[in-house]
């Protein structure tokens, strides 16, 4: 199944590793978006502002998608395309 990210951009779901709220971002996290970037590994799936941030892994690397939408909403996207969870 996909995540959908907003715009016409989806992930399936075995490969999100985290998804991350960009309100109130950490200075980690800021480090990581921008090493990911000098690593072209960035994906801004609309312009900004982004609401959350998305990595995701396959057997190729990382990629990191910007999103407008929020976490929480993602989080609960997911959630309801897993069964058994919620």
């Amino acid at each position: 199944m996909l995540l959908h990210l907003g715009g016409d951009s989806g992930v399936p779901l075995g490969r999100i590793v985290a998804v991350l709220s960009l309100e109130n971002i950490s200075e980690d996290t800021e480090a990581f978006i921008a090493a990911a970037r000098r690593d072209g590994t960035v994906v801004e799936v609309c312009p900004p502002p982004h609401k959350s941030c998305i990595i995701a892994a396959d057997g190729r690397g990382r990629t990191v998608y910007l999103s407008p939408i929020s976490a929480g909403t993602l989080g609960v996207r997911a959630a309801a395309g897993v069964p058994g969870e919620m």
